[in-house]
């Protein structure tokens, strides 16, 4: 008996001391990661093999069985990792830049699957009747969006797949929702008050001319093209030998010239108070002034063959993201109005988001379902305006 005592002793010493050392030692451990992106990385590596037969019932509105369920429990730690890194404010992914426009980005790749992990894990959520954390998913698929940025065009379009996909599952939440007054005036509160998601079109813009430029300087058989072309031609630049004593970086401005200074005006229009077709149509007049002028250009040629083509289907798709947002913010309101009231109102209240196409109003049509919001224009090249069909339950 008294070894037992005498030994319990000692552990108690030791434990002691131990404890101790910890409390010690608690200031001098390393912070956790202050940029998101490490934890993403972790996150990715912690992902289950992606198997989409399995999910992808789900994501087109499928009942989440045993398999599904046990399958996303695999991925619970990463979706922690995840939650994590959605709080933290920088994500800096660590781009090789200088590799142009043959840059890597295989972090896409994973982002997307993670995306549909969350959007899984909502679906259950929904279906255990967890609206207020089924939320909280979808709003973590934006800060991801939100993450993922306008380092590249690649990122940015992605960003808006993650935004738009976030977006729809929200508007299903609504559908299937009671009327609970504490979740709507909480999400409303969290989607007016969020960074908005995805970034800025201008600055991927931008990133996609300055990695154009990386590809040419990176190059030197594009340069030696571009120097001979120009040589053999001069025009306005006088004689071939002023050409052939260009530096690269000369040869590389003489590229950029024409689609910098057609960007500036492309930004100044996206950034106008100009209504969805004027900016469109201005966008298109610039863009064929360039290909006109410039088009046969050796040196300004190579970079309007890498970006021009971008520009208006981006600019189409941003728009249709802030339409879809807009609407369902709309919808929150009149949901508020309706958990309040005991029905829809019979116009829309003061003060809603506008429909961006018109810069009105979205037009407001009570259904036996529920209601229909409906876009003023319809998108360029497209037969009918947008319009959202909101479910009241």
């Amino acid at each position: 008996m008294s070894n037992i005592v005498e030994r319990t002793g000692i552990f108690c010493v030791y434990f002691c001391m131990f404890a101790n050392l910890l409390q010690a030692n608690a200031g001098s451990l390393p912070s956790d990661p202050d940029n998101a992106a490490l934890l993403y990385y972790q996150a990715f590596l912690l992902l289950p093999d992606p198997n989409s037969n399995l999910i992808y019932p789900v994501l087109y509105g499928g009942e989440p069985d045993e398999k599904v369920r046990e399958y996303i429990e695999d991925a619970h730690e990463a979706i922690e990792l995840t939650e994590a890194a959605a709080k933290i404010p920088n994500c800096t992914w660590g781009i090789m830049y200088s590799q142009g426009l043959g840059v890597n980005l295989p972090q896409l790749v994973q982002c997307r699957y993670l995306m549909n992990i969350l959007n899984v894990e909502a679906r259950i959520l929904i279906a255990d009747g967890e609206y207020h954390a089924a939320i909280e998913k979808c709003l973590m698929i934006r800060r991801l969006a939100n993450h993922i940025g306008n380092d590249t065009l690649l990122s940015y379009m992605l960003s808006v797949e993650l935004d738009t996909s976030a977006q729809k599952c929200i508007k299903d939440i609504l559908g299937i929702m009671p009327g609970d007054i504490d979740i709507l005036t909480w999400l409303q509160s969290q989607l007016f008050l969020s960074q908005a998601s995805p970034q800025s079109l201008a600055r991927a813009l931008e990133i996609d001319f300055e990695l154009a430029l990386q590809s040419i300087r990176i190059d030197p058989n594009n340069i030696s093209r571009i120097r001979d072309e120009l040589a053999q031609n001069p025009g306005i630049y006088g004689s071939a030998d002023y050409i052939l004593n260009l530096t690269d970086e000369d040869i590389v401005n003489l590229a950029g010239e024409p689609y910098n200074d057609f960007l500036n005006s492309v930004i100044r229009v996206l950034d106008s108070g100009m209504l969805y077709e004027d900016k469109y149509t201005e966008i298109q007049q610039l863009k064929e002034d360039l290909e006109t002028e410039f088009g046969d250009d050796p040196a300004a040629g190579h970079i309007i063959t890498c970006c021009l083509n971008h520009i208006l289907p981006l600019y189409i798709q941003n728009v249709e993201n802030i339409s879809r947002m807009n609407a369902i913010k709309t919808a929150i309101e009149l949901y508020i109005i309706l958990a309040n009231t005991g029905q829809l109102p019979e116009i829309l209240p003061i003060g809603v988001p506008k429909d961006p196409y018109s810069g009105e109003d979205f037009e407001y049509e009570i259904t036996e379902e529920g209601f229909i919001l409906r876009c003023r224009f319809k998108p360029i090249n497209e037969s009918e305006a947008k319009q959202y069909e909101f479910v009241v339950n």
